[in-house]
């Protein structure tokens, strides 16, 4: 009997003992794993490229960046609760050299909108940037410079001006100050981001960006976005006509 009880001990310790290190093996990277587990919370992306990482939430969530300085610096996902990939992307011409990714919940079953993690990048320089040019033995006649579409330039509330413009293959309305620095963005989802289309600002009782939408959906947005954008004057959309205060 004795010797019964001792191999059903040492079988339960054993399987306790594997427990134990599958729970310290799949613990998550982050300040606040209750609500994300990413792969790596600090990464090294070349500028230029990009990098995609496994990541795990319960809850729909949203993100923002600050130290960026290339339009073309944004995150790609689909926003929702679950497990997806992530994917950072880096602009050519970005010039931030540590870039970081806020992301926050934006999930009614979630109260409080202050829940926060972040991923840093430390953005390095293009794998081709110590290439140097063969020395040109004539010089060629410059080509006419490239015209670039006039952008619709906004007053802002607190006397600045800016503009918007659809990234991320036109899922995310991003809003600039006039000198190219981004400062908040928003989507709008329906089963997953939607394609939009942006078509001005509609002025009644504040600003409000006019978007289309293949259809009616929710708006995702920061906390901290929508400060910013609330401060300089913007307080939600026109999705396809329907009035949406942020």
């Amino acid at each position: 009997m004795n010797s019964r009880i001792r191999r059903h001990l040492a079988a339960f310790l054993a399987m306790l003992t594997l427990v134990m290190m599958m729970g310290i093996t799949v613990s998550a990277d982050s300040s606040a794993p209750d609500y994300f587990d990413f792969g790596e919370t600090v990464m090294k992306i070349n500028a230029g490229e990009s990098k995609t990482i496994t990541f795990r939430t319960p809850y729909n969530w949203t993100y923002f960046i600050s130290g960026a300085t290339s339009k073309k610096t944004y995150l790609s996902g689909n926003y929702q609760s679950g497990t997806s990939q992530i994917t950072f992307n880096i602009g050519e011409d970005e010039t931030g050299k540590n870039v970081f990714f806020h992301f926050y919940v934006d999930d009614e079953r979630v109260h409080s909108k202050d829940v926060h993690d972040c991923v840093e990048i430390y953005v390095q320089p293009p794998k081709n940037a110590t290439q140097v040019a063969p020395a040109a033995t004539e010089t060629a006649p410059a080509a006419p410079a490239a015209t670039e579409a006039p952008k619709d330039v906004y007053q802002f509330a607190d006397g600045c001006k800016g503009y918007a413009e659809l990234i991320n293959d036109g899922k995310i309305v991003m809003l600039y100050n006039e000198d190219g620095t981004a400062l908040a963005s928003f989507s709008v989802s329906n089963n997953g981001l939607m394609k939009l289309t942006a078509k001005g600002v509609v002025t009644n009782d504040g600003n409000y960006f006019d978007i289309g939408a293949p259809s009616n959906g929710k708006v995702n947005i920061s906390e901290s976005d929508k400060q910013v954008m609330l401060v300089h004057g913007f307080k939600g959309i026109y999705l396809n006509g329907t009035k949406v205060d942020w």
